[in-house]
């Protein structure tokens, strides 16, 4: 069986800013298609800088990053979208393929492909100041999707948004990872988010990034396992599962070990 190369790869590296010590260093990490990382640290460890260097935004000062895949299919998404105010939301998700030369019929029948595929079709001429948060970041994963993303790379994008919209962005990129066999990248303060999104789940330190491994369950096997998450057929079933929170407390356990660890 043939293997399939990874989206991303990073090997043993570091990044840093001018006249300031290195952020983190020593990273190694792997995305395949259908991976979904959750990295999570605390405030200022470089979550967001790891993203920029995955993307080549940021140039790291050691190491190096394996892409396989062609610059316009990896999508960085951030917190704050960064939708246009004076173009129509059809003309926002659309913005890739234009950039890209791409006729204007075919363009605009992809943009609402894929507001369709977020349950956007009916809002292709609003502005983005008549949408909701919510709405905003669902444009955000249809220009990714209209874009022909392989890669997304996302910065804490549910953040600002009440319990149940963030519930029920999650399940559309969940659903839309496992459909499209997209890779993500997904930063966040939330170790909920991590539990329920995550293949993989990452902490990261200045020392490198911390694949967690646990047993599958809890305890009666013993041999440790990448933590990952439930099969995605009932969003509500998983968050309401033994293993869910078993995989939150875990998370939780090794945040606190490596924030406050022994002397």
């Amino acid at each position: 069986m043939a293997v399939v190369p990874a989206m991303v790869q990073a090997e043993n590296l570091s990044a840093g800013y001018r006249d300031a010590p290195e952020v983190f260093r020593g990273v190694n990490l792997s995305v395949h298609p259908g991976d979904c990382l959750v990295v999570l640290g605390i405030s200022g460890c470089g979550k967001s800088t790891l993203l920029r260097t995955l993307a080549d935004l940021h140039q790291p000062s050691s190491g190096r990053v394996v892409r396989s895949y062609k610059p316009h299919q990896m999508s960085f998404i951030p917190q704050h979208t960064s939708l246009f105010p004076w173009f129509s939301l059809e003309e926002n998700v659309a913005l890739p393929l234009t950039l890209q030369g791409i006729q204007k019929q075919p363009r605009i029948a992809a943009a609402r492909q894929a507001l369709d595929s977020v349950d956007l079709g009916d809002f292709t001429t609003r502005r983005t100041s008549q949408l909701s948060g919510g709405q905003l970041q669902r444009a955000a994963l249809a220009r990714a999707l209209a874009g022909q993303a392989k890669l997304l790379l996302l910065d804490e994008p549910f953040s600002a948004l009440d319990a149940m919209t963030r519930e029920s962005l999650q399940d559309l990129l969940a659903s839309l990872i496992q459909s499209r066999n997209l890779g993500c990248i997904l930063v966040t303060h939330s170790i909920e988010e991590a539990a329920i999104m995550g293949t993989q789940i990452g902490i990261l330190t200045p020392r490198g990034l911390e694949i967690l491994r646990e047993p599958v369950d809890p305890p009666q096997k013993t041999t440790p396992q990448v933590v990952s998450r439930p099969p995605r057929s009932s969003a509500l079933e998983g968050r309401t599962s033994p293993g869910y929170f078993h995989r939150c407390r875990t998370i939780r356990t090794r945040l606190e070990e490596l924030q406050c660890p022994e002397a």
